[in-house]
């Protein structure tokens, strides 16, 4: 496809990308049916890329040589660029509702959990003080562990007769202690 506007020529395949040409001049187009314009190809672009106006939109210099926009050689090298544009919106906004709504399921995920742990502790604490199931078995107060076995240590108590100023024993005399093992020197 060779286009030529002026003193531009375009080969086959290739496409013109910036701005257009500056004798591209004004341009009428269609929407629903209502001729819009004349409004500068710049505008008709930005449209394009806004997606007001698509490939199939109907322009022209003058009124009644309409031709879809895809087949201004300058304004049709700019759909394939406009479409992937508004592709690439579309999916961030996809993108950014369906994160959006992951939050608000995580939220709620959250809520829902607490809100079970909250009301199964308030169960078992409101069977725990119904059932009382400490009331009807109290053997476990009375049971003690079994300690190591220990000396008796219990304090020796003696009478002390002022008269003699001996003491006297009151209890059984306390047994005698080995003394401990003195450390080796290993020197």
């Amino acid at each position: 496809m060779n286009a030529s506007s002026g003193n531009i020529v375009l080969p086959q395949g290739e496409a013109l990308h910036g701005k257009p040409p500056p004798d591209a001049g004004e341009w009428l187009f269609k929407e629903s049916e209502q001729v819009l314009g004349p409004v500068p190809a710049e505008l008709l672009l930005t449209k394009l890329y806004e997606g007001h106006v698509n490939a199939d939109t109907p322009v022209a210099r003058e009124v009644g040589q309409w031709k879809p926009l895809r087949e201004v050689w300058f304004l049709g090298a700019h759909v394939p660029r406009a479409r992937q544009k508004l592709e690439l919106e579309t999916a961030i906004q996809d993108r950014t509702e369906l994160g959006a709504k992951h939050t608000r399921i995580r939220i709620a995920m959250a809520a829902l959990t607490f809100a079970l742990l909250f009301v199964g502790s308030l169960g078992m604490a409101r069977w725990t003080m119904i059932a009382r199931p400490w009331e009807d078995k109290t053997d476990w107060l009375a049971r003690r562990p079994d300690f190591a076995a220990l000396p008796d240590r219990t304090p020796r108590v003696a009478m002390v007769d002022k008269k003699k100023e001996e003491a006297t024993p009151a209890a059984v005399a306390e047994p005698q202690r080995e003394p401990a093992p003195a450390a080796a020197n290993d020197d």
